[in-house]
């Protein structure tokens, strides 16, 4: 069985969002009793969990030549979070700090586990890598 460690974060709640289909049953529910839904880039994703997060490395912010000819805008932030519900490449996480009382959405591009011994194997952490949605 896992649990999560003791975690100081200075932010609010990071929200979890997994795509979803409409044909697929949703357990997940918000204080009022309703699904709390997003759509992002055509997609449909329904919101899991919340978490807590720091930051590993701040927001980065440059350009990027993803098409030819063409330069877009880039942002992207490494997090850590305690939370023993896993998060997936693909999924969307929307971040909210002191600096950005809105939020942003961000896509996980990468996901990565450390591990202790203490004296079994227990996951600690997982450090997620983050593009921001633009």
């Amino acid at each position: 069985m896992q649990y999560e460690i003791p975690f100081w974060s200075p932010h609010p709640k990071g929200k979890a969002y997994k795509q979803y289909t409409f044909d697929l049953p949703l357990e997940l529910k918000n204080r009022a009793g309703e699904v709390e839904t997003i759509v992002v880039q055509g997609q449909n994703y329904a919101c899991h969990f919340a978490f807590k997060w720091q930051f590993v490395y701040d927001v980065s912010k440059g350009k990027n030549q993803a098409l030819q000819g063409l330069v877009m805008d880039e942002e992207s932030v490494l997090i850590r979070t305690n939370c023993v519900k896993d998060i997936d490449v693909g999924d969307v996480v929307w971040l909210k700090s002191q600096a950005n009382k809105d939020g942003t959405k961000y896509t996980v591009v990468d996901v990565r586990q450390q591990w202790a011994y203490c004296p079994k194997m227990v996951r600690t952490f997982l450090n997620l890598s983050l593009k921001a949605i633009l």
